[in-house]
């Protein structure tokens, strides 16, 4: 009898250690091993370097946060971008460096965030906290850029700051982080200004297909979503700039020629009318032996002196051209 006892015990417990190994095994599996947030850990970190004096360190991590922001796993919204672009210029004010590249870094916070609020607990100058609530109205001030967002983009849905963009939108001028959500779920991005070319769609890994449609958005009367605190502005409508005829370029060396082309003809045809009218003096001339003769002469005459002056004058408007300007 204790011999089944203790086999029974034994049995039990290796039972009851395979439950425990199962759930230890299924517990392993659940843990998060999904991609983490760099860009934000490294803003803590910078905000707690400056916070502890270490300016270099707060610099270092500062430069890797941006670096990192366009490689975050999901879309970054507009206040996390404003606060890198805030920090880079609150960082060398606080070493003691007062230049202007710094109250420009300010600018972009605010354009890129508007709603973005000072840091008192970093730094609390109040000479320079007014100086940047100042800032918050100049910045409206900024000219809009177009996004260049293509009207064919398949499933592809591309972000300005975190802020949806699509075909015929503009932002305020100054750095922006541009991203792209892929169809494959690819987050992926980039800092840019818009002044160059860009090509969100090369953004993607995988090519999309363009031609899909993407389906029409769903509005829930009934849905009550909490708007994001640091979501960005609405797009602007971009309106594209007339294009304007290009002056008609003449060269100086071109009207200097053209006013001596004229002036030889005036001088020409002024020698011609001289000839002409002495012709007309000589009353021996076998060829002028009537009125009608005569009065043909004068008539040629005449005009010749007339193609002189209005080449003369042509000669002269030529010359003024080539010396006050160059296009017309």
């Amino acid at each position: 009898m204790t011999l089944l006892l203790a086999l029974l015990l034994n049995t039990a417990a290796a039972e009851e250690g395979e439950d425990i190994a199962a759930e230890a095994s299924s517990t392993e599996v659940s843990v998060d091993i999904g991609p983490k947030s760099v860009a934000y850990d490294m803003i803590d970190s910078v905000k707690r370097a400056l916070s502890e004096g270490d300016g270099d360190r707060a610099l270092s991590l500062l430069a890797q946060a941006r670096m990192s922001l366009p490689n975050e796993p999901q879309v970054v919204n507009a206040a996390t971008v404003a606060e890198i672009l805030y920090l880079e210029g609150l960082a060398p004010r606080m070493l003691g460096l007062e230049r202007e590249q710094d109250i420009d870094r300010f600018r972009d916070a605010l354009s890129v965030y508007p709603e973005f609020r000072w840091n008192k607990d970093l730094f609390n100058d109040k000479g320079l906290r007014g100086y940047f609530e100042a800032l918050r109205a100049e910045v409206q001030q900024r000219a809009p850029v177009h996004t260049q967002v293509p009207k064919k983009r398949g499933l592809v849905k591309t972000y300005v700051d975190g802020v949806e963009h699509e075909a015929l939108n503009a932002v305020r001028s100054g750095p922006h982080l541009a991203q792209v959500a892929c169809p494959d779920g690819q987050v992926a991005g980039r800092w840019t200004d818009f002044e160059q070319q860009i090509d969100w769609i090369a953004m993607c890994r995988v090519k999309p297909d363009l031609k899909v449609t993407p389906p029409p958005k769903e509005v829930d009367e009934f849905a009550f979503d909490m708007p994001d605190p640091g979501a960005g502005p609405e797009p602007m409508r971009w309106v594209p700039p007339k294009k304007v005829r290009e002056p008609f370029k003449v060269s100086k060396q071109t009207w200097f020629i053209s006013a001596g082309v004229a002036g030889a003809v005036a001088i020409g045809t002024y020698a011609a009318a001289l000839s002409a009218r002495a012709e007309y003096d000589d009353l021996s001339n076998p060829d002028l032996r009537n009125p009608t003769q005569l009065e043909s002469q004068r008539a040629k005459t005449n005009r010749l002196v007339g193609v002189s002056i209005g080449s003369a004058v042509a000669g002269a408007g030529l010359a003024a051209a080539g010396v006050f300007s160059g296009s017309f």
